[in-house]
This record gives structure tokens, sequence and C-alpha cells, in this order.
């Protein structure tokens, strides 16, 4: 079992890529590029791997009235608490809201198209995704855009907010809300996803036993055992293995034959979450009381974090 912090935000996408090609285990053959990947998404409604980037904006009101600024901050503020996968932090002055693309994507898609707020949020996401907001009732001429962007800019102001500006905040609640980390997991059992995943407030994307082969499966099993027992466990991990191979050599499809492969099969994942997910995770997955396979990745993950100064 390997881990990998992902690191940033994916504001680029990149985060997407490695989630999207994860559940292929294709990265490293793929011809496809970042915007290839979040072209085919959008186009397959397959949204999940949006999940793995994470944006975060501070919003002011522009309006000069204090009592209607502070009334119109506190209707966004509802608007944005309808999804539960957004963050909100609300002081008097600004709004800050975070969430993963996939959130930002389905809110503003069924926004009113007259709603300057959403306008400037999609302008901004524009310029970073292009392919999954150009459709979004904008026209993104450059005079009409500029006229859209100052009519917009009449009643709010916002700001992209850094992974970077969260990690210095003052307040350790707030870096907690808002600070979001990405890790990939290399060689853990589908008996540790059937658990993590419970997990629900947090984005997972999971090898796919549907489209991957698994003709030549490891697995998960590191108790030592007598001889004559793990020859037992030997010949049944064998035989299942020529019997799935068996199977897709007949013509099955990999997502029939899968129902023979054992819960101990080593599999990749991407997960992601803020460090409130991730601590939370951390209190429940690392006593002695949570399964031997977690408890070791997850203690091991917790010291990652701390050694880099992502949690305090």
């Amino acid at each position: 079992m390997n881990i990998k912090i992902l690191d940033g935000y994916g504001l680029e996408g990149e985060h997407i890529f490695t989630a999207a090609t994860t559940c292929y285990k294709s990265e490293a053959k793929t011809k496809r590029t970042t915007k290839d990947f979040i072209k085919m998404l959008k186009s397959s409604k397959h949204l999940a791997m949006l999940e793995f980037s994470w944006i975060v904006f501070d919003i002011q009101s522009n309006i000069r009235n204090i009592e209607y600024e502070s009334r119109d901050l506190k209707d966004v503020e509802a608007q944005f608490r309808l999804n539960p996968y957004f963050k909100i932090f609300y002081r008097g002055s600004s709004l800050r809201v975070g969430g993963n693309l996939r959130a930002w994507y389905e809110t503003l898609r069924n926004s009113d198209a007259a709603d300057p707020l959403a306008k400037l949020i999609i302008i901004e996401l524009y310029q970073g995704f292009p392919e999954l907001f150009y459709t979004l009732e904008l026209d993104m001429t450059q005079s009409y855009y500029n006229s859209d962007l100052r009519n917009a800019e009449q009643y709010y102001k916002i700001e992209l907010v850094s992974s970077e500006v969260i990690r210095g905040e003052a307040y350790p609640d707030i870096r907690n809300k808002f600070g979001w980390i990405a890790v990939k997991f290399f060689g853990i059992s589908r008996g540790f996803i059937a658990e993590v995943t419970r997990h629900r407030t947090m984005s997972f994307a999971v090898q796919s036993t549907r489209y991957v082969d698994n003709s030549n499966f490891d697995i998960i099993f590191p108790f030592e055992l007598e001889p004559d027992l793990a020859e037992k466990v030997k010949k049944h991990m064998d035989s299942t293995q020529e019997l799935y191979n068996e199977l897709i050599q007949s013509g099955f499809k990999k997502q029939d034959a899968r129902q023979l492969l054992p819960i101990g099969i080593s599999q990749d994942m991407c997960m992601a979450g803020t460090i409130e997910d991730w601590k939370k995770v951390f209190v429940l997955r690392t006593p002695t009381s949570a399964h031997w396979e977690i408890r070791e990745c997850m203690q091991k993950l917790e010291a990652m974090f701390e050694d880099t100064k992502l949690i305090t």
C-alpha cells in the first residue's frame, strides 16, 4: 500500500485527470488530455470526477446601503446552503463559499440567467474550465463579455481564494472548513474501499472492475498462516483467477466476470475532502477497533498530513 498526496486544489483540472484515469487504470497510456476528459465527463453526464477540483470564493456586495448589503449576503448564503456540499462562512461584510467543481457546475447550471452573482462566478470559472462553462447561457464574445462583467460588478465583487491563503488563515476553524486535500491510494482492497466510501461528504474515484482487466489480480492478505492453510488459500485464489480468465476468454464481459473477484483484490483509489472531513475519518479509522488495513493506512496518512503541516 502506497499513498500520494495530490498538490493544491486542482484548479487546472489536473486532479480530475488523475481521478478519471484511476477509474480506468489508464494514466500511463491514455492519449486524452485533461480538457478531453472534462468534455467527455460533461457529455456523458458522469460528473463525479469533477469533485476533484476545489474552488473557494470570497463574495462581497457592492451595494452601498449597509442594511441592504447585509440582507443581500444573507440571501446569497441561504441559496448556497441548499446544497450540502458547499462550505460557508459568513462574516458580515463578506461571504466565503467553498465547494467542489461539480457542486459549482450543478448550482450554476440551474441558476437564473439574469443573476449577476451567477454571471460573475461563471465568467471566473470559464477562465479555468471553458469546456464546462461555455454553454451556460453566456455569450463569451469579447464585447458582450466586457459589458456583462461590468453590469454584474455593479452588484458584487468576487475573489478566488488560493490554497496558500487558506493555509495562512489565523483561525483553525476556517482552515479546517475550507482547506481541502486530495489523496491517491495504491494497492488497497475492495473491503477497504467499501468501508471508507461511507464517508459520504467526501469524494471518491475507484478503479473499475467493470472496465479494467483483472486477469492477474493481487490479493491484500498479509496474515501469516500455517503452511497447510496457506496452501489452501493460494489454491483458492489461483482457481478464482483461472475461472475469471476462462470466462473472459469465453466472451463474458469484465463486468459479468467480476462477480467472482474476492473482496481482498488490490485496487487504486482517489479520495478528497476538507480538513474537517479528514479529521473525522482519522477519529473513526485510526483506533484499534478499526479494521487493520484501513487503520494502518489512515495512521500513515495522518502522520503524512502532520509532517507536511497540512493539518495542525
